[in-house]
């Protein structure tokens, strides 16, 4: 995690994102926070059945995107009420992955 990134956390929308081998997908999710400030442990939730949670729970890898408020409506629509197990939800998205493996 980038140092300060805490910082940006208010309550608010978030896309939480995946990768497992080529796939790509994520999900809309509104529970995200900081635990303590040291060793950077944070809090969220996810439906156990979210396919999102399935591949976090094998991977143990994830990224969280803060929403602007200022955010296409559709991109909500589409990270939100559709499952990454059957939809690729980047496929009209502008993005770019970064490996941060600190």
């Amino acid at each position: 995690m980038k140092e300060n990134t805490l910082n940006y956390i208010t309550y608010g929308m978030y896309v939480l994102t995946f990768k497992e081998n080529d796939k790509i997908g994520g999900c809309i999710i509104n529970t995200f926070s900081q635990v303590t400030s040291q060793d950077e442990v944070i809090t969220i939730n996810l439906n156990k059945n979210n396919y999102s949670n399935e591949v976090i729970k094998r991977t143990k890898k994830f990224a969280i995107n803060i929403i602007s408020e200022n955010i296409d409506r559709n991109i909500i629509a589409n990270f939100g009420f559709r499952s990454s197990r059957d939809t690729d939800k980047f496929q009209d998205v502008n993005y770019f992955l970064e490996d941060d493996n600190n």
